[in-house]
């Protein structure tokens, strides 16, 4: 008896110390966070509720002002319409290549790090690319005069929305991929060799098999994509500068030119604003993922 409960002592102890070395590795990231993230982030909130200086209550005036501006109307609705256009589509592209890597591929660490490699360019030198092959006197319009054309505005027209899409899948397609094949190599072999041997195809392994299996790792993804797509403000801001096109006039020029200004208070009930459609967009997600898992 005594034995035993010097063994129970000890294996309490053991696991203390473990906590305790678990809390001590998660501790500086979390202050990290929480100085640098969430308490800037509590003053963005009272800025809202406040006038530019911070020292007069305004209510919910700020807000009223922020969704009745023009501009930041029109920049939650390109920053929508970027989000349903380029996710979806990356999604799509990032998967069948993941599937295509899982089942043809060889040698997938040399084609993991290949197709990375967009990652790590820096974004000067990717939007100077997208400068090289659309700008006026780039390489595009250069083919379209060889065979008789007339050039594209491609940076001054509503194509430029779409060479922002492209940018965006290029530069994140890679990271989709890596993601979605650590998932695929999750799954046990012998559900595949199973579905192959009662005869089921390529699409009914991915409908019945590869996508509800995979639909926690889709939230992940999609989540994150999301989160990526509020940082093409870069591609954009450089691709055009502070006032691009009216197509791509995203959530992050709106809040650059009104920091511009000094309009804090604007700038602070827009922020607040995004995250709280954020908030709901993770949530909604979150709960539909949580639907799915009961089903199964």
């Amino acid at each position: 008896m005594h034995g035993t409960g010097s063994r129970k002592g000890k294996s309490l102890s053991t696991g203390i110390k473990k906590k305790r070395a678990g809390i001590c590795f998660i501790l500086p990231g979390f202050l990290g966070v929480f100085l640098f993230s969430i308490l800037p982030f509590f003053d963005v909130v009272r800025r809202a509720f406040s006038n530019t200086s911070g020292t007069t209550f305004a209510g919910f005036r700020n807000f009223a002002t922020v969704l009745q501006n023009e501009a930041f109307l029109l920049s939650a609705k390109n920053t929508a319409r970027f989000i349903l256009t380029s996710v979806p589509l990356l999604l799509f592209l990032s998967l069948l290549m993941a599937c295509y890597i899982n089942a043809r591929i060889v040698h997938k660490g040399i084609v993991k790090a290949v197709i990375l490699f967009p990652m790590v360019i820096p974004v000067s030198t990717t939007t100077l690319f997208c400068r090289l092959l659309f700008d006026d006197a780039g390489m595009m319009n250069g083919t379209i005069r060889a065979f008789g054309g007339d050039p594209i505005r491609w940076m001054d027209s509503g194509y430029v929305f779409w060479v922002l899409v492209l940018l965006y899948i290029w530069k994140n397609i890679g990271f989709c991929v890596i993601l979605w094949c650590a998932a695929m190599d999750a799954i046990p072999k012998e559900i595949y060799e199973t579905a192959k041997l009662d005869g089921a195809g390529f699409f009914t392994r991915m409908g019945r098999i590869i996508l509800p299996i995979l639909s926690a790792s889709a939230f992940i993804i999609v989540l994150l994509l999301v989160l990526n797509s509020f940082k093409v403000f870069r591609e954009s801001y450089m691709l055009t500068g502070n006032y691009p096109h009216r197509s791509i006039y995203m959530t992050q020029n709106v809040f650059n030119n009104w920091f511009q200004s000094f309009s804090v208070e604007k700038m602070a009930a827009g922020a607040v604003i995004v995250a709280l459609v954020l908030a709901a967009f993770v949530m909604m997600l979150q709960k539909r993922l949580m639907m799915r898992l009961d089903e199964r």
